[in-house]
């Protein structure tokens, strides 16, 4: 058992449900300090979508164990707001991972309000390549779509990360399928990371870049929840959406409060030098809400992108 201390530190807050953090502040004999981000992931709760539980008990988990301390403190709104005259509040605005077009793109995606600074330079850390020679990529399959089972999965991302994938290995980017004695740095891993928003895609993905970079490749693709606190020089978002009439609950949600407006912001946040945003940009524009942080997306990569 934790014995009573001065001092309680709680990190990555904006994941911890209020029970939680209300016994772990209970130690602490002077100070409590949280830090976190409110933007990001919220603590995972299934009883607050739960189908079969009655409405008192989903708006009961929704209370409970769906609000997290910065809310309930009040330093943010519940429409998502930051306070930021709260005095309680200590908002850090550089970043330190992104190179600034990245940056600009997270800004106005998720941080309006609050727009982050980069304190870091502009370069490049892997092997020049054509391919990927640009901070922000789109990749439109607007036109090349294929009709799919449902909206979880899409065939033709999948034929578009695997011949990406391939480029970079072409290029020296990434190892060989067959290569030995890969340096410290330079495996697919240390370079390459792979988001999609639904785990059917996921693993259609694993099994077709299985051909490219053999069995051990763990970790290279990923949904948005696992990628939360990684990071990787080139990050590939595909957005899935398009082989179905149905956009699916990622992209349902509308305002810097959502799980949508969340889910964007740790998928794009995770690139460090590059960040290829692969989307069918004319099925997404049909589908999406008017005032949806994935049209904010696409609305910046279209003007700022290489397309």
């Amino acid at each position: 058992l934790l014995e009573r201390t001065d001092v309680v530190v709680i990190d990555e807050a904006g994941m911890i449900d209020l029970p939680s953090a209300w016994y772990v502040a209970g130690l602490a004999g002077k100070r409590v300090i949280v830090a976190g981000d409110f933007r990001q992931l919220p603590a995972i709760t299934k009883a607050s979508d739960d189908a079969g539980a009655t409405p008192e008990e989903r708006a009961h988990a929704r209370r409970w164990s769906a609000t997290d301390v910065f809310r309930q403190a009040g330093v943010v709104s519940a429409a998502g707001a930051v306070q930021l005259e709260d005095p309680r509040l200590v908002a850090l605005d550089t970043q330190y991972r992104m190179r600034t077009p990245i940056c600009e793109l997270v800004n106005t995606v998720a941080y309006p309000d609050a727009p982050l600074l980069t304190g870091r330079g502009d370069s490049s850390r892997i092997p020049f390549t054509p391919l990927v020679d640009a901070p922000l990529m789109l990749i439109d399959t607007s036109g090349h779509r294929i009709a799919g089972p449902n909206h979880r999965t899409n065939a033709v991302h999948q034929a578009v990360v695997h011949e990406l994938v391939r480029g970079l290995q072409y290029d020296g980017v990434l190892p060989a399928r067959k290569q030995d004695d890969i340096p410290s740095g330079e495996r697919a891993t240390d370079r390459l990371g792979v988001i999609a928003p639904y785990r059917d895609q996921v693993t259609a993905l694993k099994s077709t870049l299985k051909e490219r970079l053999g069995a051990d490749h763990d970790g290279l693709v990923e949904t948005v929840h696992r990628f939360q606190g990684s990071q990787r020089p080139v990050i590939v978002l595909d957005t899935v959406a398009g082989s179905a009439d149905f956009l699916g609950r990622f992209y349902q949600g509308s305002g810097l409060n959502s799980e949508t407006c969340r889910l964007l912001n740790v998928a794009l946040s995770r690139a460090q030098d590059h960040l290829v945003v692969i989307a069918d940009v004319g099925r997404l524009r049909a589908k999406l809400p008017p005032r949806s942080e994935a049209r904010t997306m696409l609305d910046h990569l279209e003007a700022h992108a290489q397309t």
